[in-house]
């Protein structure tokens, strides 16, 4: 074990330990690797390179502060993992990096600290409430992820806490065989894009027994294909036992670009008072925006990628508060879709602002959807949501093949009036809705 201030880091919160800590790092995988120790107090650090079989330990107390300086996190350079290039936001900055690693890590009941109050213009009158309004002074000159990981393997990140991530918690791309176990994830709800974990175009991992408190959404899951040289899949992922709090989806699977997603169950969650619930998203691609980054001074995208699909994903024992709606299909009508099949929902109990709904074209091959033993109480939102188009009002079904409720309850404030063309269920009224 090395402790890193035997290298001459030195707690207080105002001394640069980068290089201290990262001499630790790079000493303890010179001789094969082992562990970095971070003991009590807080530490100021920027950019930290994580490397094989190296785990990075925070004892108890020990917090390792995001530095306020945007220009010291230098900017990823293009190698043969992937292409920083077309990052979200156009932002090439991390806290914590680890590309092409096997057998690393993050354990221990520290904290990492993002310092995200450092990057934003903060209007101390504006209400506490979930969607941030806060703004970023900049998007490119900040620490985008607090943690990202590219191209690794045997991962394993464990108890330690997240805390005001300058934008994404912890983005992990194209890894495998990882495993997630006790996390803390929490930040003011106020600030912009913070997420919580987001698994894009990664195989086998286990998420298990975190708390996440995000002010956008909290658990993603993507293949970001456009970020790849070659496309890869996101499969294989299981989550249980989570509590999650979320300024937008408590879980979001797919966005504009993304590739295959499928293999993937979610169990045991409660989400708490979250804007929505779970989303199936596909936006339209606009000429201007910010994932997959659009506009004049943006990378040329990809000549051809690969259509997006979602297949073979459970949500089970889930308890769930949200704003609007508790689960969402949605695929913009120009979007190059291969299918999203078998998805099932049982055992669910919500209370939402607004349907359970799904909005898709025929092309888009959306079919064998199950709800099953779920309760639904549709209560009025506390906000004003007429400017979240992409949420619904009524319980619309829309070109769906093979949509089945079995063992569903309603529980409605105002009158529910099904909209669709292809439901394969009798409305019973406010009881049971069996197929």
């Amino acid at each position: 074990m090395v402790d890193i201030q035997n290298c001459g880091a030195r707690s207080g919160g105002e001394f640069d330990n980068t290089s201290a800590i990262q001499q630790a790092l790079d000493s303890c995988a010179a001789t094969g690797g082992g562990t970095v120790r971070i003991g009590p107090g807080v530490w100021m650090s920027y950019t930290l390179y994580l490397h094989d079989n190296t785990t990075l330990h925070l004892e108890e107390g020990a917090v390792l502060l995001g530095g306020p300086d945007p220009l010291r996190y230098p900017e990823i350079a293009d190698n043969p993992w992937w292409i920083p290039a077309r990052c979200s936001r156009l932002n090439r900055r991390t806290l914590i990096y680890a590309e092409h690693c096997r057998n690393v890590g993050i354990t221990g009941r520290g904290t990492i600290c993002g310092n995200a109050h450092a990057f934003t213009e903060v209007a101390m009158d504006a209400p506490q409430e979930l969607h941030w309004v806060w703004k970023r002074k900049d998007d490119r000159k900040i620490p985008g992820r607090a943690i990202l990981f590219v191209a690794c393997s045997d991962v394993l990140l464990d108890e330690f806490k997240i805390e005001n991530a300058a934008g994404w918690s912890l983005w992990m791309l194209d890894c495998e065989r990882i495993q997630i176990n006790k996390l803390r994830i929490d930040g003011e709800m106020r600030l912009p894009n913070m997420d919580g974990i987001h698994l894009s175009a990664c195989r086998d991992a286990v998420i298990a027994n975190c708390i996440i408190r995000s002010s956008d959404d909290a658990l993603v899951l993507r293949s970001h294909q456009e970020q790849l040289f070659t496309p890869r899949p996101c499969e294989r992922v299981t989550v249980s036992n989570c509590v999650l709090k979320s300024g937008s989806s408590a879980i979001r699977i797919g966005w504009s670009g993304d590739y295959a997603i499928g293999n993937c169950s979610f169990s045991h969650l409660i989400i708490e008072e979250s804007f929505a619930g779970i989303s199936i998203y596909l936006p339209e691609i606009a000429p201007i925006q910010f994932d997959p980054p659009r506009g004049p001074d943006c990378p040329t995208p990809p000549e051809k990628t690969l259509p997006f699909a979602v297949e073979n994903i459970a949500f089970s024992h889930l308890i769930m508060e949200t704003q609007n709606g508790p689960f969402m299909i949605r695929l913009a009508d120009d979007a190059c879709c291969a299918g999203v099949r078998n998805i099932r929902l049982s055992n669910v109990d919500a209370v939402s602002g607004g349907y359970p709904f799904i909005r898709a074209a025929a092309k888009h091959g959306v079919r064998e959807i199950l709800f099953d033993h779920c309760n639904f109480s549709i209560c009025p939102c506390r906000r004003n949501l007429e400017h979240f188009a992409e949420f619904s009002r009524s319980m619309i079904f829309e070109t769906v093949e093979d949509l089945h409720f079995e063992n569903v309850t309603w529980r409605r404030c105002c009158p529910v009036k099904p909209e669709s063309n292809q439901l394969s269920y009798a409305n019973k009224g406010d009881g049971m809705i069996n197929s």
